[in-house]
């Protein structure tokens, strides 16, 4: 019976490497993406940097834009309005008095206004549905503007303000100035210049809530 000598003791036998860790931990290589979330605060940082100029201008127009309309409403009528009655051009009595109840447009233009001309259609539309009041200003006598709507394919019952003694009592000093009068027959919100569709629809709506 023979036996092996035993190993010498400065020779350890190596553990194979568990098939686990040689599975789960790949060996470390050097990684050539920088890593991300360096990156993040300086691409933030300059697109702050390239923002301020444009919102500095955004703030400016808007700035501009609310002191001008701040300015052409100073004059307006607000909350009572002053008596609108007159003769329609069609001949028929029209008056404010008579669509107390209802949310009434009551709309300031002039024939020679060529914002006027652009805000047409939308009003034209709002006759479809709304009631509608328009004045012409400094316009001409009756016959002058009815012969200004049939060119321009309008029915609108409108009163010819010749002398602008209407637009004077609602403090209209700009074309088109639009007011949007409540159930009550009070002013809720006037607008100066062109305004979009939606933009008087919702004050209407707002007019007769």
């Amino acid at each position: 019976m023979s036996t092996e000598p035993p190993p010498p003791e400065n020779e350890q036998l190596a553990a194979p490497p568990s098939v686990e860790t040689a599975i789960t931990t790949p060996p470390a290589t050097p990684s050539s993406q920088p890593p991300t979330q360096a990156a993040r605060p300086g691409f933030w940082r300059r697109l702050a940097r390239a923002a301020r100029p444009l919102l500095a201008e955004i703030l400016l127009i808007g700035a501009v834009y609310a002191g001008l309309r701040a300015w052409q409403l100073r004059t307006v009528a607000h909350d009572m309005i002053p008596e609108l009655d007159g003769i329609s051009v069609e001949g028929s009595p029209l008056s404010l008095a008579q669509k107390r109840g209802e949310p009434v447009l009551v709309y300031f233009w002039a024939d020679w206004c060529s914002a006027c001309k652009l805000q047409q259609p939308v009003v034209d539309g709002l006759m479809q549905g709304h009631t509608v009041i328009t004045v012409a200003a400094h316009s001409g006598d009756m016959q002058a503007v009815t012969e200004t709507l049939r060119a321009r394919g309008l029915s609108w019952p409108t009163i010819a303000d010749r002398d602008g003694k209407l637009a004077d009592a609602f403090g209209v000093k700009a074309f088109p100035t639009s007011f949007f009068i409540d159930r009550e027959g009070r002013i809720s919100s006037a607008e100066v210049g062109y305004t979009t569709g939606p933009g008087m629809r919702l004050r209407l709506w707002w007019a007769g809530r």
